[in-house]
């Protein structure tokens, strides 16, 4: 029994490890208490992990406590999720699969001066961040930034039709963490 037991919980976390927070197409923002963003993320099998946490001395201090809200790769180049207003948000990990949606990967995490994604999410709102492309060099993740609103606004009116002619540009902020550079990544999962 122990055994089928390990094998349920086993299999259910590995389904719940593909992706988290990412938006259907019904979504609505329905509450002036949190807010939608957007970010063009590529190529397909990289995905990225947002977690909260603050500005700490011009740093990311990403919040211990708490499973990241939002994880996966993207859906025809872009990740959209919600996020709670005026909280601070950061790419803290990426992760390199070998296919699209693939469990497991080479995981980077940007750490000493290395920046990354922050952002602040507005009250009632729906964001643009921009756009991110990661690409892996030498054994290590350099980033290209971009910005094509045109994109990710027909992406939002095509998909997500209550979310339609509401989106917004609001530009990133590139901040280094305090994250440690090691090799052991602590991922919390949460169940529902």
């Amino acid at each position: 029994m122990k055994k089928i037991a390990f094998i349920i919980i086993t299999s259910f976390l590995l389904s719940s490890c593909v992706s988290k927070g990412l938006l259907k197409q019904d979504a609505r923002l329905t509450s002036s208490d949190e807010s939608v963003f957007v970010l063009g993320l590529s190529p397909e099998n990289y995905s990225v992990f947002i977690f909260k946490g603050e500005i700490k001395n011009g740093r990311f201090d990403k919040n211990i406590f708490v499973s990241s809200i939002a994880y996966g790769t993207a859906d025809n180049g872009y990740i959209v999720s919600k996020a709670p207003a005026r909280e601070t948000f950061a790419v803290t990990l990426i992760s390199i699969g070998e296919k699209k949606d693939s469990i497991s990967g080479t995981s980077y995490v940007p750490c000493r001066d290395a920046k990354t994604i922050t952002f602040k999410a507005p009250a009632g709102k729906v964001i643009y961040l921009g756009d991110v492309e990661y690409v892996l060099e030498g054994g290590a993740v350099t980033t290209k930034y971009g910005n094509n609103f045109d994109a990710a606004e027909k992406y939002i009116n095509d998909k997500y039709p209550h979310l339609r002619g509401k989106l917004e540009y609001q530009p990133y902020k590139l901040l280094p963490t305090t994250l440690p550079c090691s090799s052991t990544v602590t991922i919390p999962i949460s169940l529902p």
